[in-house]
């Protein structure tokens, strides 16, 4: 891992202050951001290793993070890595959960679901037919 030192001037070459209504001053990440589905995750790149932004800030201005904890943003700048406005956490924050899909069938079977059986797939006459 490079140095602490490293990682605090490339880390504050990337950051620039914004105002935000609501939580004051924010560190808004100017680098590299991957898009993830909970949106998008600032990210540092100095020589061939990647850390994300949050983690460094969270590193030089607090506390080492320990493994098996998670940061959470807790204001609404989407890019902000300052510090304060991020919080450690025991396990990731699932913003969503995947909505379960219904089981994928053939346009020519039907499903027969019943109680004891559960469900019963059969071909209709018909799309044998076709086929």
């Amino acid at each position: 891992m490079a140095s602490l030192y490293v990682l605090e001037r490339a880390f504050a070459a990337r950051v620039r202050p914004v105002r935000n209504a609501n939580h004051g001053i924010c560190w808004l990440w100017t680098g590299l951001t991957l898009k993830t589905p909970q949106g998008l995750r600032p990210i540092l790149r100095v020589g061939n290793e990647s850390h994300t932004a949050a983690h460094v800030s969270y590193t030089i201005f607090r506390d080492p993070i320990a493994s098996g904890l998670h940061l959470r943003r807790t204001c609404s700048t989407e890019c902000c890595v300052h510090p304060l406005h991020l919080e450690r956490r025991a396990k990731p924050c699932i913003l969503r959960p995947r909505p379960e899909r219904p089981p994928r069938i053939h346009p020519h079977v039907q499903a027969v679901r019943t109680k004891e059986a559960g469900t019963i797939v059969r071909a209709t006459l018909e799309s044998w037919e076709t086929w």
